[in-house]
């Protein structure tokens, strides 16, 4: 499984109340942006194709990077392996996409590139991270 971090992505639902055991409620990604985080991962990862990134867990965040208002989603995904291949070739698979993830949670003109198609998308991003 991976973990994409989305900064200030998710917005308070309108009617918010405030308190001490009060917990925001944020509203959630539509299914074009879901299928959107889904492409973009496709497109950047090497060797996946769409309807091989599975999105499934996104939960709220806050961090100090993210307005009072808003949230960070953090988005756990996984990679499913090409249908019809080999043990063989699913290891290179995995290895080619696991080595990419971790160039993408180095920050540089890898993750770059994620963020700006993200943003074409219109959803911003913070660091892809790899998650045991």
């Amino acid at each position: 499984f991976c973990m994409l971090i989305i900064h200030g992505f998710l917005r308070k639902t309108a009617g918010d109340a405030s308190g001490p055991l009060f917990r925001p409620q944020f509203v959630p990604p539509s299914v074009e942006q879901r299928q959107g985080i889904a492409e973009t991962l496709a497109n950047a990862l090497p060797g996946v194709e769409h309807g091989q990134v599975k999105l499934s867990l996104g939960r709220a965040s806050r961090s100090e990077v993210t307005p009072a208002s808003d949230a960070d989603l953090v988005i756990d995904f996984e990679i499913l392996p090409p249908r019809k291949a080999t043990a063989e070739s699913i290891q290179l698979f995995f290895d080619r996409v696991e080595a990419k993830l971790i160039l993408l949670s180095q920050g540089g003109a890898a993750a770059s590139r994620l963020a700006s198609a993200l943003v074409c998308r219109r959803i911003s991003m913070g660091e892809p991270q790899q998650v045991a």
